[in-house]
């Protein structure tokens, strides 16, 4: 390694660094509160930095339309393995809670699947980089998390995004749509593709609040 090629990957690990140590300092500010140069706003003390990350980082108008979501539900499940077939109705809860200082909902869903337990979760968040809601979704019949991005539609949220079928192993295209009967009563509803290619509603979810 000559003296340019060492010189480079010096910076490289010193901008590493000082990145993790931002993100570090960060979490301190969050988590146990700002230090002194921090509430010094009138001195402007606090780095412009660490502006940035606190400004990417605060829950703000758009957390709230996740709001609804908090509480405990009964829900119904109706669930159509393929166009014109006869569906499969399950009866479960759910209850969500805000996590992580108000930045995400947590949803944990509990019934069954073909007669054995089921878990599923969902993690709700908005991203104030790219301005999209995000979901993640991970259940106890798969070892992947499904990640969709979503918009305000209507009364609710529409997210979009892709997952790979197991019969086929092919990449598919997914839709699903979270909307509001009435503030104690949602509807989710999971789209995907059939068997020629075009959408058919796969899943129905109905809450309750309890």
């Amino acid at each position: 390694m000559d003296r340019k090629q060492f010189q480079l990957c010096k910076e490289e690990m010193e901008m590493t660094t000082r990145t993790r140590w931002m993100g570090f300092v960060l979490g301190i500010v969050l988590l146990a509160g700002a230090p002194a140069w921090a509430q010094e706003e009138k001195k402007g003390a606090m780095p412009p930095e660490m502006e940035a990350w606190a400004k990417v980082g605060a829950p703000g108008e758009p957390h709230k339309k996740l709001a609804p979501m908090v509480g405990k539900w009964a829900t119904t499940t109706t669930m159509w393995m393929a166009p014109g077939q006869p569906p499969m109705t399950v009866q479960g809860t759910a209850e969500a809670k805000w996590i992580l200082g108000g930045r995400y909902v947590e949803m944990v869903h509990h019934s069954s699947m073909m007669g054995q337990p089921f878990e599923g979760r969902s993690v709700d968040g908005y991203d104030n980089q790219t301005q999209r809601y995000v979901n993640t979704w991970m259940d106890t019949m798969s070892t992947g998390p499904m990640i969709t991005y979503g918009k305000v539609e209507g009364n609710g949220l529409t997210y979009t995004g892709e997952y790979i079928d197991p019969m086929t192993n092919q990449k598919m295209s997914s839709r699903s749509v979270l909307s509001w009967i009435d503030k104690d009563t949602f509807k989710y509803e999971a789209f995907m593709a059939g068997p020629d290619g075009k959408e058919f509603k796969g899943m129905e979810v109905v809450g309750k609040r309890q």
